[in-house]
């Protein structure tokens, strides 16, 4: 199979944020290379954010990402982007993850790069929350990955691009799990902030005399009765030996105070150093990866549950680490990174190498885009002096597909700056209907009802190209300027 590879080309690029201080760095990089090493292709893995060129505010820092956003020119930063690809000419490119890639890059800029005969893949993300965002960016790819089996079936039903099921895991290497200590300091420990219920089940398990211990987000200080169990952020470097403090690793899954679930990196990070992970109870662990309650994970179903187990566990050391041990070599067996991202490289570089051209049905060109939105029951105001970008159709298809929706709108690019709009500030050429309108007065009217009724999606991408600035572009601007100042950062922290 090795001579169906060019060796004078990068086989896969990998664009991604390489940031140290992130989990990505921790168990996925060191992963990839194992897997490019074992395949012995040239797998090559490059910082996203390096490749926009240089900026006075660097957008890998997420506390600086705004004022790049206020600042930086979004065509120059696609153009320095497609050039490096172009230079690397790769037999796939990519991309991870939609939060890192979804406020910076353009799907023309995809398109000029697949059209040149790269295979463009796209790592989705946080999609039991996100999907309905995400959706949005199948169109934009020859095929996605996401982290959540049933909606990969989800997107790929949209028949747009096919999907690649990637679940969450860690990278174990070589490692033995005998060659941890079991020597402990706490009974449990929780890396992460106080939200959803987590407060309330920290102090259920206190209040029951358990040794706990709590790492993340300075938001814990505001908790008086929990302080002294408040340890501080956690250095990327002092992770796993904070993780091997505690007996047990707390696994809350809940997102927020509804009990919605979203799988995180906490029971994969308590693998990687052979402690228990004690997680909530959630189907996917269950049905996907196919782990047992009380045999190679352990889950609760209440705050109640969760104490009795970690006072259990935390009392019974040989049945605590023959389940932990159990879990270890599962994930070392099936799930380790190594051999998902060998998997995913290798469907990937099959796939790239016999699709001899884009999907009729992923690339939507500009001709007859008034006809074909005509055709799909959509009204369009054109401006002489913007253009919006025909992936539009894709997600007119998707909307009518899943939604009663009535109205669309879409972000826009004016001389170079992302304009990110806000409802009711939004330009004309950006609002399609999905129902008949009489004239600029009645889509405006549609656009307000729409609001109200909750017939209005806000599509985050950048559709329309505008070669001058708008008033309503200097609205928002000024909007999103002042929302990132520190009122207006403490007004949203109050909000929410």
């Amino acid at each position: 199979m090795r001579k169906d590879y060019s060796k004078n080309r990068v086989n896969i690029l990998i664009a991604c944020d390489t940031n140290n201080s992130r989990p990505w760095f921790r168990d996925r990089i060191p992963s990839i290379k194992k897997a490019a090493f074992e395949l012995e292709w040239n797998i090559e893995v490059v910082d996203l954010y390096s490749l926009f060129g240089e900026h006075k505010y660097k957008p890998t820092n997420i506390e600086d990402r705004e004022k790049f956003l206020q600042s930086a020119n979004i065509l120059k930063i696609n153009n320095n982007f497609k050039e490096f690809v172009f230079k690397k000419q790769p037999n796939v490119l990519l991309l991870g993850t939609v939060d890192n890639y979804k406020d910076f890059l353009l799907v023309r800029t995809l398109s000029e790069i697949q059209k040149s005969g790269v295979f463009v893949s796209g790592i989705l993300g946080d999609d039991e929350f996100n999907h309905f965002q995400n959706r949005f960016f199948i169109g934009w790819f020859d095929s996605f990955v996401a982290y959540v089996k049933s909606i990969v079936q989800y997107y790929e039903d949209f028949n747009l691009s096919k999907g690649y099921y990637f679940p969450n895991s860690c990278y174990l290497g070589n490692k033995k799990f005998s060659s941890f200590s079991q020597d402990t300091k706490y009974d449990a420990i929780l890396i992460g902030a106080p939200i959803a219920n987590r407060p309330a089940m920290i102090t259920a398990l206190i209040d029951a005399g358990l040794r706990v211990a709590i790492y993340g987000s300075n938001k814990w200080i505001k908790y008086n009765h929990l302080r002294g169990n408040y340890f501080g952020f956690v250095p990327a470097e002092d992770f796993n030996e904070v993780l091997l403090s505690s007996k047990i690793v707390l696994a809350f899954l809940e997102y927020d105070i509804d009990g919605s679930l979203h799988m995180n990196t906490k029971i994969w990070e308590a693998v990687r150093v052979a402690r228990l992970p004690i997680a909530t109870k959630y189907e996917p662990l269950i049905n996907d990866y196919g782990l047992t309650h009380e045999d190679n994970i352990v889950l609760y179903e209440s705050d109640k549950h969760l104490v009795d187990l970690v006072l259990y566990y935390s009392n019974n050391d040989e049945e605590r680490i023959n389940i932990a041990m159990k879990l270890f070599e599962k994930v070392q067996n099936e799930f380790d990174y190594f051999i998902l991202y060998k998997d995913l490289f290798t469907n990937l570089m099959h796939d790239a190498l016999n699709s001899h051209q884009k999907n009729s049905r992923l690339l939507q060109t500009k001709e007859n885009l008034k006809e074909k939105l005509n055709r799909l029951g959509a009204f369009y105001i054109n401006s002489n002096i913007s253009e919006i970008d025909p992936q539009i159709i894709n997600i007119i298809k998707i909307a009518k597909k899943t939604l009663p929706a009535k109205v669309i709108f879409v972000n826009r690019i004016e001389n170079g700056r992302g304009i990110r709009q806000i409802w009711p500030f939004i330009s004309f050429d950006s609002i399609i209907s999905l129902t008949p309108i009489s004239g600029k007065i009645g889509l405006l009217l549609k656009l307000f009802i729409a609001f109200f009724r909750k017939d209005l999606i806000h599509v985050q991408q950048f559709l329309v190209i505008s070669e001058k600035r708008s008033i309503i572009g200097y609205i928002n601007t000024a909007i999103y300027r002042i929302a990132n100042t520190r009122p207006g950062l403490a007004i949203k922290s109050m909000l929410r």
